[in-house]
């Protein structure tokens, strides 16, 4: 049986997309840990602009973290496929 490289070339590739989405879903965890702390700490002190700044901030890290989510599971099945055929 011939060794198909495109195949192992694509495997490698799925890999790499995979470890990207879960770097992906780490920055926006965080960085959305983050911005609702300091939305949290703008109200405490009665900054409402900043407030709400921060708040629209931390919705467009859950936006991001739910694709990453979605394309990494996406990447891995498809990964989980190719190691098993």
């Amino acid at each position: 049986m011939p060794i198909d490289y495109e195949l192992i070339s694509y495997g490698r590739r799925l890999h790499k997309a995979v470890w990207r989405h879960y770097v992906m879903e780490a920055a926006a965890c965080i960085g959305g840990a983050i911005l609702v702390a300091s939305a949290f700490r703008c109200v405490l002190h009665g900054h409402y602009g900043s407030a709400t700044s921060c708040a629209i901030g931390a919705i467009l890290a859950f936006v991001v973290f739910d694709y990453a989510r979605k394309a990494g599971a996406r990447a891995r099945s498809t990964l989980k496929n190719i190691d098993h055929s």
